[in-house]
């Protein structure tokens, strides 16, 4: 189908990361990054006495295991208490000819191959002590699963030889005991998100200073919450599916090698043809581009015209989803952040496709202080900071004042929060994502807060949309104004356009008539006259064609125009056509069976169908033989019984001079004229 594009003709920004002409939200500064050199690899983790404790005995697997120095275990996470059930964990085996997982905690675990099958249930070897300790003897290559049934306070898993993190959860669970401050959490967390492609990735780190929440989960994805497109939300029933393994450690397994991407062919196309328009509601389009990876588009419209496309700001419009290699497809229909139509205008939009895009999405977090910072970790000495963006319009109304005495940002802006070197101190709301103040009250609390940063980006050139009013009916016929402008052609000012007394609405939604023409078959009856009330048409004939799109109704070969005796509006001469003008002719029921002409297949009554007659006038009288009884007649032609409406020479009757000339004739035939019928 030909869609008319919606595309203006400007130029490209294609530099990844970069957004043409100062339109935010990604200026060129925030491509070229700086990297940072470290010192270590990881920073210094707070612990608290009882923490500490539970990892000592996750350690403490004397004469079982071995005491390794850096285990990935419990201690990782102190001074977070316990690790829920709800957790499942993974453990990467690269060469199972020479690997093992070392297990010590203080609940037995169920182990899972890579390929699901079990390994081994309620796994460990009690010490007596109610330390769980065993060796998994691994013999697949690929993330091994492991179950805790219960709450767990301290385990250490480690795989001997390891140069970096095995232990990862698409779906972190814990329990930090309280909301205090001394019991948050400052470290690092990495998830090894899409580089692109199948042979491409990209590891992001979560820097946390102070990530107190009590009972929380720590997630990643591509896309954040479904349907809620980058904003943070009450929790009333959401749902969400970490995607990206998030490890403890940098992931050993790890390319670290993702794509640049390249977004082409990029157009916004209207669904209808005849319509240059989306209509909120009524008409949709369709967003179409090309990307060389797979990613996650976000969707921009500029609606408030200050020149800058800003996924953070309601003001603006802003979707997103997932891209994928290839052609990309996407529908909008004209409404914004909020779900309520967008007002009437033209507005620029763009697209950003970006790669190794990461969501983290806190699930009742009440604290985050001074804040966490993203970066893309390159190697255990290079970080690169990566700006973060969030959109807290829904929660902020619950927001406290934090530690600081400050409040929380609402949003990011359109260019996000630059994280800065790595060295550099956490400042809330500078470089920091944070919010608030180690208590139970916060907009975090009971809420899904999405903070989501990327690896890589590029846009669009800027596409033009029209948006047009998708909600009036000016004229009451039950179409909307657009759909009479965009769909039918008919006229938004006039409730019956072709003016057969049928409202527009009705032909189009619910008659197989046409609302553009009073008589959609041609057989000189109105369409009105072959519908009835409730919008149906009947199929006198049973060929499968309604009466109203059939311009023979009874099947007997000659046309419906041809079997009435002229247009039932010639009366009154006000050009419409009524059912009490059809009956007020006799002749249209010329047999007077009750069954008009047109859908009787013997209108004269005489026994011979009107097929066998035909239309010729054998007897020269002025009518066809289907409509004369008597096909012989004084041969005298009278315009006054011509059938046929479409040709309606005008008479209603035969004339007095035809009448006396007829019975002349037919006294004739009588004392001996021979009978042809």
């Amino acid at each position: 189908m030909h869609r008319t594009p919606l595309v203006a003709p400007t130029s490209s920004a294609r530099a990844p990361g970069l957004v043409a002409g100062g339109h935010g939200p990604f200026p060129a500064s925030r491509v070229e990054s700086s990297m940072t050199v470290l010192r270590s690899d990881r920073p210094a983790l707070a612990a608290s006495g009882r923490a500490g404790a539970f990892a000592l005995l996750g350690l403490m697997s004397v004469g079982l295991l071995p005491v390794v120095a850096h285990a990935e275990n419990f201690a990782s996470l102190a001074p977070i208490d316990v690790t829920l059930p709800e957790t499942v964990m993974h453990v990467d085996i690269v060469d199972s000819s020479r690997e093992v997982i070392q297990y010590s905690g203080d609940q037995p675990i169920d182990v899972y191959r890579p390929d699901g099958s079990l390994w081994a249930g309620g796994f460990g070897t009690d010490d007596g002590f109610g330390t769980f300790t065993g060796s998994v003897n691994a013999d697949q290559n690929g993330a091994w699963r492991i179950e805790i049934s219960r709450q767990s306070i301290a385990w250490s898993l480690e795989v001997p030889g390891r140069t970096g993190g095995r232990v990862w959860s698409t779906d972190w669970r814990f329990d930090a005991g309280s909301f205090q401050e001394s019991d948050g959490y400052t470290g690092s967390f990495y998830a090894l998100t899409s580089g692109g492609a199948l042979d491409r990735d990209a590891v992001v780190e979560m820097k946390f200073d102070g990530l107190a929440g009590y009972v929380f989960r720590l997630d990643g994805s591509d896309a954040g919450l479904i349907n809620n497109n980058g904003r943070s939300v009450p929790d009333d029933g959401q749902r969400y599916r970490g995607r990206y393994p998030v490890y403890l450690e940098p992931p050993e397994i790890a390319r670290r090698n993702p794509l640049t991407a390249e977004i082409t062919d990029e157009t916004l196309q209207v669904a209808e043809d005849t319509c240059d328009a989306v209509a909120p509601g009524a008409i949709d389009a369709f967003l179409e581009f090309t990307s060389n990876v797979d990613g996650t588009y976000h969707f921009i419209c500029d609606l408030n015209k200050d020149g800058v496309f800003d996924l953070t700001d309601d003001a603006d419009l802003h979707r997103i989803g997932e891209a994928i290699t290839g052609v990309n497809r996407l529908r909008f229909d004209g409404m914004d952040n909020l779900g309520q139509p967008i007002a009437n205008g033209s507005y620029e939009c763009r697209v950003l496709l970006a790669v190794g895009e990461l969501h983290y999405v806190a699930q009742d977090v009440e604290t985050i202080f001074p804040g966490m910072r993203t970066y893309e970790y390159q190697s255990a000495t290079t970080r690169r900071p990566l700006p973060m963006f969030w959109n807290d319009a829904e929660v902020q109304p619950n927001d406290v004042l934090m530690a600081n005495d400050q409040p929380s940002l609402a949003a990011s802006g359109a260019e996000g929060v630059d994280p800065g070197p790595y060295s550099d101190p956490p400042v809330p709301g500078i470089n920091t994502r944070a919010w608030g103040r180690f208590t139970k009250n916060s907009k975090g609390n009971e809420a899904w807060m999405d903070t989501f940063s990327w690896v890589d980006a590029t846009v669009s050139i800027v596409l033009d949309v029209n948006i047009v009013d998708g909600v009036s009916d000016t004229d009451g016929d039950g179409l909307l104004d657009i759909e009479e402008t965009c769909i039918w052609g008919t006229d938004p000012n006039n409730p019956d356009t072709d003016g057969d007394t049928l409202d527009d609405g009705f032909e189009a939604l619910l008659s197989p008539s046409d609302p553009l023409n009073p008589d959609t078959d041609g057989d000189c009856l109105w369409d009105n006259l072959e519908v009835r009330p409730d919008g149906s048409s009947p199929d006198t004939d049973g060929d499968g064609r309604r009466d109203v799109r059939d311009d023979d109704d009874d099947d007997d070969g000659i046309p419906t125009c041809e079997e009435l005796y002229g247009y039932p509006d010639e009366d009154d001469g006000d050009a419409i056509q009524t059912q009490e003008e059809l009956d007020a002719d006799p002749r249209n029921d010329l047999d007077g069976d009750g069954v008009y002409n047109h859908r009787d297949l013997d209108s004269d009554g005489d026994t011979f169908s009107d097929q066998r007659e035909g239309t010729a006038d054998r007897d020269v009288d002025g009518r066809p033989d289907f409509l004369d009884p008597d096909t012989v007649g004084i041969g005298n032609a009278t315009d006054g019984w011509f059938a046929g409406g479409c040709d309606n020479t005008g008479g209603r009757g035969v004339g007095w001079l035809g009448l006396v000339a007829g019975l002349a004739l037919l006294g004739r035939r009588r004392h001996g004229r021979p009978s042809n019928d």
